[in-house]
C-alpha cells in the first residue's frame, strides 16, 4: 500500500490519501462529507492569492492525458485521447505541514474521475473583472481505474514548457561517386505549439532551430549516424540531414518528420539517399 500525504491547510487536521488499490479517504475536522469509495483524481493546487495588484478570485483548469502522445492534426497539435475542464474550488488560506498560514498563498481544490496516462495541467487565475491575470502548468501521471494525488504549488507566469527529447539513428554509404562522406549536418527544426488545445496556454511557442553535425561511424556496410537532441518543444519537429564529400559538396540528403512528446524520448531512424 503506497500513503501519500499532502500539506496540512487546516491546523490540527489530516489529510490522507490512500493511493494505488484503497479508495480516497479525506479526514478533516468537523468535516461530515462522505468520504468516497470511487476512485479518483484529487487535485490540491497552492497558488498566489494576488497577482498584479488584484486578488485571484477564480482557477481554472484544463486537462488533457494520453498514454502514447502520438496523434497530431495537420498543424501539429496534440489531439489528446481525454480531455477535462473546469473550476477549482477556494479552500481558503494554504499553510505549511507545521500549520503555519503561508504568505499570500490559498489553496484550491478539484476532484475529478479516473485518467490514464501523462497528464498535462493548464490553470488559468482570474480576477473579479474576469481578467486573467495569472496562468501555469504542470504534468502528472495517471492510472485508469486507481486513485491520483496531484499536490502541486504554483508561481504566476512562470510555466515550465512541455518539452520531450529526440534519438536520432541514420545510414549512409561511405563512398558517393568513388569520394568519401566527411561529414553529416543536422537541421531540427521544431515550430512547437503542440499544446494549443489549451485555450489559455502560456507554454513557450517559440521555434526551435538546431544545426550542426553528428557523430559518424565507419561500419562494414556503411556509415553509422547518431545524435539525440534534448528539450526539444512538444509537438512536430522536421529533420533534415546533409551528407558532404571530401570536397565539402552536399551529395547525400534526408527528410523526416517526427513528433516530440511530452516527457519522452522519441526515437527516429532515418537512411540518408545519395545521388551517384
Amino acid at each position: 500500500m503506497t500513503i501519500l500525504t499532502l500539506p496540512r491547510s487546516r491546523p490540527a487536521c489530516a489529510w490522507a490519501f490512500l493511493a494505488i488499490t484503497a479508495p480516497l479517504v479525506l479526514g478533516a475536522c468537523g468535516d461530515s462529507s462522505p468520504e468516497s469509495t470511487d476512485p479518483q483524481v484529487v487535485i490540491e493546487i497552492q497558488a498566489p492569492t494576488t497577482e498584479q495588484g488584484a486578488t485571484i478570485t477564480q482557477l481554472d483548469y484544463e486537462i488533457a492525458c494520453d498514454t502514447e502522445w502520438r496523434d497530431v492534426d495537420a498543424d501539429g497539435v496534440f489531439m489528446p485521447a481525454t480531455r477535462r475542464s473546469g473550476t477549482m474550488e477556494l479552500l481558503g488560506p494554504a499553510r505549511s505541514t507545521s500549520g503555519t498560514e503561508l504568505s499570500n498563498t490559498s489553496l484550491w481544490s478539484a476532484i475529478e474521475a479516473p485518467l490514464d496516462g501523462l497528464c498535462l495541467l493548464n490553470l488559468i487565475g482570474s480576477d473579479e473583472q474576469e481578467r486573467s491575470i495569472c496562468a501555469s502548468a504542470a504534468t502528472f501521471q495517471a492510472i485508469d481505474g486507481e486513485t491520483t494525488v496531484v499536490d502541486r504549488a504554483v508561481g504566476c507566469m512562470e510555466v515550465p514548457a512541455f518539452i520531450g527529447d529526440l534519438s536520432l539513428f541514420a545510414e549512409a554509404p561511405e563512398l558517393v561517386g568513388g569520394l568519401e562522406l566527411e561529414t553529416v549536418e543536422f537541421t531540427v527544426d521544431c515550430a512547437a505549439g503542440g499544446t494549443d488545445f489549451f485555450g489559455g496556454d502560456v507554454s513557450s511557442k517559440a521555434q526551435v532551430n538546431l544545426n550542426g553535425n553528428l557523430e559518424v561511424f565507419q561500419e562494414p556496410t556503411g556509415l553509422d549516424v547518431q545524435g539525440t537532441f534534448g528539450e526539444l518543444p512538444v509537438g512536430s519537429c522536421t529533420v533534415q540531414l546533409r551528407a558532404r564529400d571530401q570536397d565539402n559538396e552536399v551529395r547525400c540528403i534526408a527528410n523526416d518528420r517526427v513528433t516530440i512528446a511530452p516527457e519522452q524520448t522519441r526515437r527516429l531512424e532515418m537512411v540518408i539517399g545519395c545521388d551517384a
